[in-house]
């Protein structure tokens, strides 16, 4: 049906209800304030190859690019911001490039996971995601899919751990009303793959993980709508679990993080590598409690409404309608988290 290798399922807790209920999707599937935005933008401009600079033919231009993204790659799709090439994110070709899109190697995230991969249930991590195949350095894995919501949306929905924010926000010129021009920043869209989306919401963390997640723009709406793709950093053995670092920016070495604000045990076996060494205090314990109580959200929500949505463009009675049927959707699951925590 969906035109990629197979996903297998191996649970072996003996219940059935534990097998997680999702609606699988190969493509991310954007809100309607996402699609206005997209509908309206083109912030990167034209960006294409053509045959004569990327192999001689349309027949194998691009061709060099089969399996994984490389630095030497002959392929000169690029965006450019301010003049200037984004080259620290892959770009993809697309239908307006002059190469043949059944032999172009430049369209792995387009042409979707190459490999079969299993879910499976882990006694410490709960579900994960092992590859079926042997993975060479630099080979995409890949995409994250889900609903493609605003930072207001997200704010707006039940707390999930199944969310992850695209590279960066949205920059708009606005006029000032006195002649000048000012900067507003949209806040990063996210995708949400709690109720919508792939197997890669399975990829586990790791504090030595063996994949990068990679920004890919295929689309050429803007910088700040690019398709999270996880690619290999070393070879990767068949059945081995794959896992991706969840927090980037923090460091082992960071005094400050010692004691695990995430985890109650991080499972990762990093050895010193790992950045959430040492016990879950019980003080801790109750700061991290009181910072995912529903109530927590629920006031981040109220002051979300209060600031409004910045992605909130020439929005419809239609729209507003929608987003309160969303709002109140929500008070139920909201309310049972809330009895789950005070029990």
């Amino acid at each position: 049906k969906h035109h990629q290798p197979p996903v297998y399922y191996e649970n072996w807790t003996g219940n059935i209800t534990d097998v997680p209920i999702y609606e699988y999707t190969t493509t991310l599937k954007p809100s309607k304030k996402v699609q206005r935005a997209l509908s309206k933008s083109n912030d990167l401009g034209e960006s294409r190859c053509d045959s004569s600079s990327c192999g001689g033919t349309a027949h194998d231009a691009c061709t060099t690019m089969i399996g994984g993204y490389t630095k030497g790659r002959a392929c000169t799709c690029h965006m450019l911001w301010k003049g200037k090439e984004i080259a620290n994110s892959p770009v993809e070709c697309t239908d307006d490039c002059d190469c043949d899109p059944e032999e172009c190697g430049n369209r792995l995230v387009q042409k979707g996971r190459q490999h079969p991969v299993c879910v499976f249930y882990d006694h410490r991590k709960q579900w994960t995601l092992r590859t079926l195949a042997t993975l060479d350095k630099g080979e995409f894995v890949g995409e994250l899919t889900g609903e493609v919501l605003t930072s207001w949306e997200e704010t707006m929905r039940p707390k999930s751990h199944y969310t992850m924010a695209m590279p960066e926000g949205r920059w708009l010129e606005r006029n000032d009303g006195k002649g000048g021009v000012k900067k507003e920043l949209h806040r990063a869209l996210s995708i949400d793959a709690s109720a919508m989306g792939n197997e890669m919401r399975f990829v586990s963390h790791s504090c030595v993980p063996n994949c990068d997640l990679t920004p890919v723009y295929v689309e050429r709406s803007g910088k700040w709508y690019a398709r999270m793709t996880f690619v290999t950093n070393r070879r990767i053995r068949y059945g081995e679990e794959l896992t991706v670092d969840y927090f980037p920016r923090l460091h082992a070495k960071d005094t400050k993080q010692n004691v695990n604000e995430y985890f109650d045990t991080c499972w990762c076996d990093a050895g010193g590598a790992c950045k959430f060494r040492g016990p879950l205090t019980e003080e801790k314990r109750k700061e991290r409690k009181q910072t995912t109580k529903p109530r927590y959200y629920e006031a981040l929500r109220k002051e979300a409404t209060k600031r409004g949505d910045s992605w909130s463009e020439g929005e419809s009675e239609e729209d507003e309608g929608q987003r309160e049927e969303e709002r109140s959707g929500g008070e139920k699951k909201r309310k049972e988290e809330e009895e789950m925590y005070e029990g």
